[in-house]
């Protein structure tokens, strides 16, 4: 149940962003606590336990975005890119965001995506 290190080089890697590390012994003491004594550290660190390989964030309206970074997609419209953000905020369809080769920005929903490389 310990994190792996790989998933936390992978997240880590393009800068600024944090990976919440998870253990055995930290998950067992959390779900022993009261959950109006947890702190915001306790829940980050579960949710990455949840998604060990994507990136946590926060929105601006939406209290939680999970990401999937790194995929070359194309799109029914025809927007090929790398996806840069796919999360799904709070409420809603997951949704992508895609910077093509030119630097163009590209969101779309993650069902109108045709092929993945």
């Amino acid at each position: 149940m310990n994190y792996k290190e790989e998933d936390k080089k992978y997240i880590e890697a393009g800068g600024r962003v944090v990976y919440y590390d998870f253990t055995e012994k930290e998950i067992a003491r959390v779900v022993k606590t009261n959950v109006r004594e947890l702190e915001n550290s306790d829940w980050r660190m579960l949710i990455q336990m949840l998604y060990p390989t994507n990136m946590i964030g926060s929105g601006f309206f939406q209290p939680i975005l999970i990401f999937r970074i790194g995929k070359n997609v194309e799109t029914y419209d025809g927007h090929k890119g790398i996806v840069i953000k796919h999360f799904k905020p709070t409420g809603r369809s997951m949704t992508v965001h895609i910077q093509e080769a030119d630097g163009r920005i590209w969101f779309c929903p993650e069902n109108e995506i045709v092929y993945v490389r």
